[in-house]
C-alpha cells in the first residue's frame, strides 16, 4: 500500500512540475494565431461554397441579410486589405445593391 501511495505522490509531483513549465509567449501567441486563422479560413471556405456564382448571393437569394452577414465575415478576414477586395465580396456587394428598393430597403420579397 505504501508503494502505491509513493508512486501516486511521485506521479502527482511530476505532473504538477510539467504544468508549471513556462511556454514562451511568442510560441503561445503563434499557436493561437494559427488556430484562429485556421478557423477563419474554414468559415470563409464554407461561405464561399454557399455563394451563387451567377447572382453573388450567399445562401438564399430571397434573403439579402444572409449575404450581408456573409460579406461582413469575408471583409473581416485580417488578411483583407483596403486595396484588394476579394472577388466574392465584390459579387456580394453587387447583389446587395441590386436588391435595394426605391424606399432604401434591401429585400427581394414584400415585407
Amino acid at each position: 500500500m505504501k508503494r502505491k501511495s509513493l508512486l501516486t505522490g511521485l506521479l502527482c509531483t511530476l505532473t504538477l512540475g510539467f504544468l508549471r513549465m513556462e511556454i514562451p509567449a511568442q510560441t503561445a501567441d503563434e499557436s493561437l494565431r494559427n488556430e484562429v486563422q485556421a478557423a477563419i479560413d474554414k468559415g470563409l471556405k464554407y461561405l464561399k461554397s454557399k455563394q451563387d456564382a451567377a447572382t453573388g448571393a450567399i445562401g438564399s437569394a430571397d434573403h439579402p441579410a444572409f449575404t450581408a452577414l456573409g460579406v461582413m465575415a469575408i471583409m473581416g478576414d485580417p488578411r483583407v486589405t483596403d486595396k484588394e477586395m476579394p472577388a466574392e465580396a465584390k459579387k456580394a456587394y453587387a447583389f446587395l445593391l441590386a436588391s435595394q428598393k426605391d424606399d432604401g430597403g434591401i429585400y427581394t420579397t414584400g415585407l
